[in-house]
């Protein structure tokens, strides 16, 4: 059953930017310090597992398992990975967390997500709590989660992935040695050997992006919901 309404954001971020930054766990506690819920104490680092020789698949995409951690904040095992060519899972044995990604123009993509909750496994203690206040006042969930979640570090994607691009923007642009990195190493993988041109992110389109916007642009909700 559907635990979520659906929620949708176009926002000033490539589109490979953005699905980067879906897949990246690592990046939640840190860059969304202080959305309800997460803490950069409650960090723990995850331990991921991919397929041997980081097999991905222009029809299939790729998962990668997450193992199961401990401490103030514990995580069950889960999975992740693309549906290609642009849905984003996160599978736990509660429930399932999927986003939409998709080019809209030269410097701009869409999310589009909801979280299916499963009837016969109940939500961990605190998502419990936060389910019913979601249900009783949804707009809870779009005011206080989504968007706080999404502009914790949106000015910061949208400044860096400038950067990245004078530098190529390819997996070889940066380097990423965590086992946490698996997912990401994947995406950049998938796209390089199977996406071919994904509309809106071709070096041609490289020079109709918009210049660096300011803050207040970047996060303006009210244009952008």
């Amino acid at each position: 059953f559907q635990s979520t309404a659906w929620f949708q954001r176009e926002m000033p971020l490539r589109f490979d930017t953005l699905v980067e930054n879906v897949v990246d766990p690592s990046h939640v506690f840190f860059a969304h310090h202080g959305a309800p819920g997460i803490k950069r104490s409650q960090f723990i680092n995850p331990v991921m597992t991919s397929p041997k020789g980081g097999v991905t698949s222009a029809q299939e995409g790729y998962w990668v398992t997450r193992e199961a951690v401990d401490g103030p904040r514990p995580s069950p095992k889960s999975k992740y990975g693309l549906v290609p060519p642009n849905l984003m899972s996160y599978i736990y044995p509660h429930s399932e967390s999927h986003f939409y990604c998709i080019p809209t123009k030269p410097g701009w993509s869409k999310i589009i997500t909801c979280m299916i909750g499963k009837k016969d496994v109940p939500l961990p203690k605190p998502l419990q709590f936060m389910s019913a206040v979601i249900k009783r006042f949804p707009v809870v969930e779009h005011v206080l989660l989504r968007h706080s979640i999404l502009d914790g570090d949106l000015y910061m994607l949208h400044a860096g992935e400038r950067a990245l691009m004078a530098e190529g923007n390819t997996m070889r642009s940066y380097y990423m040695p965590a086992n946490a990195d698996a997912a990401v190493v994947l995406w950049r993988r998938w796209l390089e050997r199977h996406a071919g041109d994904i509309p809106t992110c071709t070096k041609a389109d490289e020079a109709l992006i918009p210049p660096l916007m300011s803050k207040e642009q970047v996060l303006d909700r009210w244009t952008q919901h």
